[in-house]
């Protein structure tokens, strides 16, 4: 019977894990493209880093959000939010 929940099986798991890597993938392909340094998580692990989100920038950057501009250090990606 797990194995067949749509939501919280095991086939369901692994698909959501490929996704939130696929985004990872994605995001650091994004910030190669726009010359923006940074380390990754596994980078960061290697290191011996106690804090690892997905990218840690090497500078951090101004993000506009409305109509105000955000300081960004690091992204935590997040593929998927919340539950179905």
């Amino acid at each position: 019977a797990l194995d067949a929940d749509p939501l919280y099986g095991p086939s369901h798991d692994r698909w959501r894990h490929t996704v939130g890597i696929e985004y990872e993938v994605a995001l650091e392909e994004m910030l190669k493209s726009m010359d923006i340094p940074f380390e990754t998580e596994s980078q960061l692990r290697d290191k011996g880093s106690a804090r690892t989100p997905d990218i840690l920038l090497q500078c951090p950057i101004g993000v506009k959000v409305g109509s105000e501009w955000r300081v960004v250090c690091w992204i935590d990606s997040k593929a998927m939010y919340g539950d179905s």
